[in-house]
Formats: C-alpha cells, sequence, structure tokens
C-alpha cells in the first residue's frame, strides 16, 4: 500500500475524515472552509508515542496513513457514534511533514473546538487487542453509582464518615473501573485544556463507553460531598484502596488539585465558565487570562514553551504578549507574560500573578516577580483567583502602582508592615494521605506542626498579653491564622473565627486519627506521640486559661460539621507553608522559604500581604528585594493598614523588586 499523499490546504481550510462504512476500516479526505458550518466531531485524546518504524497506520482513499497507537485505538472504538458524520483528529488532519501547515492549522485550532458539534475525549481502550471478552472492568455503569452516592450522608449518625462505617458494594466494586477513567493521562496535559474549555458539547469515551460530561461532574461533585478520599484512607487497603496514583507519587487525595478528574473536572469548569467571549469589558479578560494562565501549574507539556502556547486559543487580552514561535526559551515566553500582566493599565489586579510566583522549583536568571509556570505547584488558596467567586482578602483596596524599570527589576508601592521573627521549621510538603501510613503519619505530622505553633503563639501571648481577655484574644488570633481566617462555603470563601470548642473537637479527631491503634507514625514506636491532655499553651496563662478542661473521648472520631471544616482549611492553608510570629507580636503563614529577617509588606493593589527578602544585588537607586511569596497575616488582611490613623500609619515607600 502506497503512501497518502497531502493534498494542500487553502487559506481557512481544514480536512474532516469521513469513514466509508460503519465499519471504519476505510476512510476519505474532505476539504472544508471551516466557517462554511459543517457537521463535524473533534477529538482530543493524548498522543503517546509516535514512532515510525511502529506505526500500523489507517486506510485513507486506499492509501496508508501513519498514525500513533492511541489514534489508532480511538479510531476502533467510535461505534457508538454515528459514522456519516465526519471527525476532525490533528494527528491525521494535519500534514505532519509540512511545518508551515502545521504552524497555520495550530493557529486555527481554538476556532476548530469551539465551531465542532461535540468534542469527543479518549481516555483508553481497556478491552484486549486478541479481541477475547474483555474483562469486567471495560463496562462502566456510573449510573448505577450515582445512585448509591445520591444515597449517602455526609453528616449525622448515618454518615459514611463515619470511622469503619461500610460503603455501598456497587461503589467499591465500580471504583477500579472509574479509577481508569478518572487518572488517565489525559487529565494531566496541557493541550487537552483548550479542547475541553471551547468544546460546545465535551463527552468521555471509555473503550465503546459513553460517558456524559454531566455524569462524570456529578461523581466528582459527590466525591467531594463525601469526603471519599479521607475514607479511603482510613479503610483496610484490601477493602477499598484499589486507586493506583500512577501521574505523581507525592498526591495528596484530599485536594487533587489538576492531578486527576477529581480535581481538574471542577477547575476546567470554572475556566469554561468564566471565559469572557466577545466581552469588551478588559478588566474580565485580564482575569479570565490569569486564571488560563495559573490553571497550567499542574499541566505537563513536553516543551517547557508549550506550558503557555499551548493556551493561546483561551488567552484573550494577552495574546499579543505571548512571542511567536520559535522563542528563545520558555523563561522569555514566561517573562514576556508576567511583564505583561504587571505593568497593563487595565483594571486593578495586576498583583494577582505574584501569588504565585513561590514554587517548588526556582527559575534561575529569571526576576523573582515571574512565575515559573512549568513547576508542579498547587493553585494558591489565598490567590484573588482561587475557586471564590468574591475576594475574600483586601490588603489593599487601591490600585496597584507598578513601574517597569530598564533592567529586569520593577518597582512597587507600599509598606512595610513588620519583619519575621521566628518560624516554625517542620516540614510541611510531606503531609499525604494517599501512601501507607498515610493518613495515620500525616495527622501526627500535623500535630507536631500544631505543637510547635502553638507553642510559638503561646510565646508572643506570654509576652503580649496582659489580661485574660487579652489572652482570649491571643487564642482566637492564633485559630484564625491556623485556617487562614475563612472556610470554604459552597463555592465560594467567608471569613471564619474558629471557636475553642472547634479547635478541641478538631485535636481530638486528630489525636484519634495518629494515634490509630497506639501507634506512633511518626517515631515507627508503640508510644502516644502527642498527648493532648498534656498542655494546651506553654506559658502560666495558657496553663491557667486550660485549666479544668480536660479533653475526654479521644477514640470518638469525630467528623462533620465544624470540626471537619477545621481539618480541611487547616491542610490546605498550612500544607508547604511556615508559620511565623513578627517582631510586633503578629501571627502569620507564609511560604516555607521565608525566614527570620524577612520584611513583609503591602503593596497597593495587592490582595494580601507579601513577603520580600533583601536582594543581594542593588540598583542605582538603592536596595532591591526579591518576592519570597504571599502571606496570610492576622489583622492586615482587610485594608487596617489604611484605616490606622495617620501617626501610626506606615511610611509608604518604593520597592525595587529583582
Amino acid at each position: 500500500m502506497t503512501t497518502y499523499q497531502y493534498k494542500p490546504l487553502r487559506q481557512n481550510e481544514i480536512r474532516l475524515l469521513y469513514a466509508t462504512d460503519t465499519s471504519r476500516r476505510e476512510w476519505r479526505f474532505e476539504h472544508q472552509e471551516l466557517d462554511a458550518g459543517a457537521v463535524f466531531y473533534a477529538t482530543s485524546y493524548v498522543w503517546g508515542p509516535y514512532h515510525t518504524d511502529s506505526l500500523r497506520g489507517i486506510c485513507i482513499e486506499g492509501n496508508h496513513v501513519g498514525v500513533g497507537e492511541n489514534a489508532r485505538r480511538f479510531l476502533q472504538c467510535l461505534e457508538p457514534f454515528d459514522y456519516r458524520i465526519p471527525i476532525w483528529m490533528d494527528s491525521i488532519c494535519i500534514n505532519q511533514a509540512d511545518v508551515v501547515e502545521k504552524s497555520y492549522q495550530i493557529s486555527l485550532m481554538g476556532a476548530i473546538y469551539s465551531q465542532a458539534a461535540k468534542v469527543i475525549v479518549f481516555l483508553g481502550d481497556p478491552r484486549p487487542e486478541n479481541g477475547e471478552d474483555a474483562d469486567e472492568i471495560a463496562t462502566l455503569d456510573l449510573e448505577e453509582v450515582l445512585k448509591s452516592m445520591r444515597g449517602m450522608n455526609s453528616g449525622g449518625e448515618n454518615s459514611h464518615l463515619q470511622f469503619g462505617r461500610g460503603l455501598p458494594v456497587t461503589l467499591i466494586k465500580s471504583q477500579v473501573k472509574i479509577c481508569a477513567v478518572l487518572t488517565h493521562d489525559w487529565w494531566t496535559r496541557l493541550w487537552t485544556m483548550q479542547e475541553y474549555v471551547l468544546a460546545a458539547i465535551p463527552v468521555f469515551l471509555f473503550g465503546t463507553t459513553v460517558i456524559e460530561d454531566a455524569a462524570l461532574r456529578e461523581y466528582v461533585d459527590h466525591y467531594e460531598r463525601l469526603n471519599l478520599a479521607e475514607l479511603e484512607s482510613l479503610m483496610s487497603p484490601n477493602h477499598w484502596r484499589v486507586i493506583k496514583m500512577v501521574h505523581n507519587k507525592d498526591l495528596d487525595p484530599m485536594h487533587f488539585h489538576e492531578i486527576d478528574a477529581r480535581g481538574a473536572l471542577p477547575s476546567l469548569q470554572l475556566l469554561k465558565a468564566n471565559l469572557c467571549r466577545g466581552s469588551s469589558d478588559q478588566s474580565e479578560l485580564i482575569k479570565a487570562d490569569v486564571q488560563v494562565l495559573t490553571s497550567t501549574f499542574y499541566r505537563n507539556a513536553t516543551v517547557a514553551a508549550d506550558k503557555i502556547l499551548g493556551l493561546t486559543g483561551l488567552l484573550q487580552q494577552f495574546r499579543a504578549a505571548v512571542p511567536k514561535v520559535p522563542v528563545t526559551s520558555h523563561k522569555e515566553v514566561f517573562r514576556s507574560i508576567a511583564r505583561s500582566l504587571l505593568t497593563n493599565t487595565v483594571g486593578t489586579e495586576n498583583l494577582a500573578l505574584l501569588h504565585y510566583v513561590d514554587t517548588c522549583e526556582q527559575l534561575d536568571d529569571t526576576p523573582s516577580w515571574v512565575p515559573n509556570f512549568h513547576s508542579r505547584l498547587r493553585i494558591s488558596v489565598l490567590s484573588p483567583y482561587n475557586q471564590s467567586e468574591s475576594f475574600l482578602y483586601k490588603s489593599s483596596d487601591k490600585t496597584a502602582i507598578v513601574q517597569q524599570l530598564p533592567t529586569s527589576e520593577i518597582r512597587l508601592l507600599g509598606f512595610v508592615i513588620d519583619r519575621v521573627e521566628k518560624c516554625v521549621d517542620k516540614d510541611t510538603f510531606t503531609w499525604n494521605y494517599s501512601t501507607p501510613p498515610g493518613m495515620h503519619y500525616s495527622c501526627a505530622a500535623q500535630l507536631e506542626f500544631e505543637l510547635a505553633c502553638r507553642n510559638l503563639s503561646a510565646d508572643v501571648a506570654d509576652r503580649n498579653a496582659s489580661n485574660r481577655e487579652a489572652l482570649e484574644q491571643a487564642v482566637l488570633r492564633y485559630h484564625c491564622t491556623l485556617v487562614a481566617g475563612s472556610r470554604l462555603k459552597g463555592t465560594s470563601y467567608v471569613l471564619w473565627e474558629p471557636s475553642m470548642k472547634t479547635y478541641r473537637a478538631w485535636m481530638r479527631r486528630m489525636e484519634t486519627l495518629a494515634g490509630y491503634e497506639g501507634f506512633d507514625w511518626l517515631n515507627n514506636s508503640r508510644n502516644p506521640h502527642v498527648s493532648i491532655d498534656k498542655s494546651r499553651f506553654t506559658g502560666q496563662r495558657g496553663r491557667d486559661l486550660a485549666k479544668g478542661e480536660g479533653l475526654d473521648g479521644l477514640a470518638a472520631h469525630e467528623t462533620g460539621g465544624e470540626p471537619e471544616e477545621f481539618h480541611q482549611r487547616f491542610y490546605e492553608v498550612c500544607k508547604g507553608r511556615t508559620f511565623f510570629s513578627t517582631v510586633k507580636g503578629g501571627l502569620g503563614l507564609g511560604p516555607s522559604r521565608t525566614k527570620r529577617g524577612d520584611f513583609v509588606v503591602i503593596f497597593h493593589g495587592g490582595r494580601t500581604p507579601f513577603v520580600i527578602r533583601k536582594s543581594q544585588s542593588s540598583c542605582p537607586d538603592g536596595q532591591t528585594y526579591r518576592i519570597v511569596g504571599e502571606a496570610y497575616v492576622h489583622g492586615f488582611m482587610d485594608g487596617e493598614v489604611y484605616n490606622a490613623a495617620a501617626f501610626n500609619r506606615p511610611r509608604e515607600r518604593w520597592f525595587e523588586i529583582a
């Protein structure tokens, strides 16, 4: 069979692939004007290995066209769809050997996926190649699973979060099948983002099983509502833990964050809802673009520059800021986007991108104000652009004032509000609920971290609290700092001041989990790790406050309500961060890299304070600083610095950020 010779495409023209009959063994091409209203299905899948010597190929108009293994299996699974409707598959419908055509067709992909009648997302084919009866994993009845989940409760005596309570058999048996759908590589790839977000009607294909987008979203909603991730880690691996996380060994199933469908799908839905197609409000366009850019953190791309280039179809306000292909390096792309956002004259959220500079992988020779989009960093829980519908923190309600200097520095206007005095030196990155001992080790590690935070807070209270009322306020301030003063309600974060009762119930809950079967998971011994009866707070005032308030019922596994919310929020805001005290007696949470002597500042236009550090270099105008990252500082999250009396207000000044 001879190799197919592609015919050239004209301007704004695409190739559509038609099956000649229901067997889909032979195909033919037709050229169509993209805006001519043709009905077609676009495909979205992971290309996978594409080696010429191993291609099996397909037959198009009697000629051979090489395709990758995943594309070939995809075409074999299209049985549920009308064969008379053509499809568009990038690896086949674009002449991969023609660089000019390939570049132009990639620029049309946003329009292609927007105009497709459906976008079919292929999540693999579990059926054996030899044609024998497929394993039962190939058949997935998601509706039966949803029926089971709809009848489950998330609170009260009948809660399925109660320790050791059994689960519906249907749910347990189906989980291994659902796992193959939820943990497919498709959820981690960057190029697939725009393919789903731009789709009018996305549908998922698992083998020959069609899964509607609404059904999969309902499953994810129930999964979060029932907190099944935590329940998985509490039960025996033989009874539940059939999920094998293959994408990230450090995966934390309590907060999936773009790792698999349970985190990626809500994020994609939020992105889809916030796209402002046709909007003339430039502020809204900027906000949408920031959400697009920050959603790339947990996405994989073979080429680093693709972390942004792959999203060109989703960008609106900043599309012109993306350097043209080929670019010198991915750092050039990141720097160009960051500069465009920080120095734009539209809107008031120029500094939003600074919430993403505290990455786990720093970029060498790159300004500290440029995020590393290639780093796998969680979505910030303090950012103005998290899933909250409205701004929660308003450290500054002024418009950002940013000056671009001739060098790689920028200049920001703001205040120094304090300096870091002490930090808790504990590793919070390794908290992990997914790998044995999982829950127990993680809860013990959290208790150890909390004890160190409590002692540091008590030291501050002993120095500054002059009476019982002041001490009680210090305790409340401590509880608020542990959860960044907020909790998630529905789809929005709301302000929250946790009570001592909530804190105690959370401690009982954590102690039960950390000391399960009397085993100390941190020290690999049979001795209890922390006895919460020993010390509530160090210092005489703390002991006086706690006197007579014994904590009973350590065996009770308290779930639901505010203790559960405290657990969730403490975990998400403290993981990967450190707890610190300030010279003026303040408490805060900051990046793990925070050190003694760092400055805590509020920039005009910043929704939260930031931690900055003196740079070793200097500029002609004086000292330069490097951004360490965002921070929560209790008492400075709602414009208090601007409301202070003039004689108590810090001096306004410029900061040169290197």
